[in-house]
């Protein structure tokens, strides 16, 4: 039996594993590796949203605009799957926690954290 990206990831970092994880495998698994981070910021994020819809190429963005090392790393943070393993992965005890954590570890040095949301992930929370 082929082992999938999860199990690793919940056996190598000796997570909890989400009850969603039998059913789904996560299409980006990369996103959530922490070589991806930035060194922990301090201040106060300077926020911006991508708000996007499927299949527009707001992930391959997200990774561009990762790479320059300037606005942060927008991903679906927001997404119900992703935040669970954001939960697993920071150890946090729920939704604000996890988000407060991703502050400081993926906003870039320039102080900037980008979030990019479908519709259905951002109205989800009622902000």
């Amino acid at each position: 039996m082929k082992t999938g990206w999860v199990d690793l990831t919940v056996s190598k970092l000796r997570l909890h594993k989400p009850a969603w994880v039998s059913r789904l495998r996560h299409p980006y698994p990369e996103q959530f590796s922490p070589r991806l981070d930035f060194p922990p910021y301090d201040g106060t994020p300077r926020l911006y949203l991508m708000a996007t819809m499927p299949r527009c190429g707001s992930h391959f963005l997200g990774h561009t605009l990762h790479s320059t090392g300037q606005f942060g790393f927008p991903l679906e943070y927001l997404n119900r799957m992703n935040l669970d393993i954001w939960r697993a992965r920071l150890k946090a005890v729920d939704d604000l926690s996890a988000l407060e954590s991703l502050l400081r570890i993926r906003t870039s040095p320039s102080g900037w954290f980008g979030l990019k949301a479908h519709w259905n992930q951002f109205s989800a929370f009622n902000i």
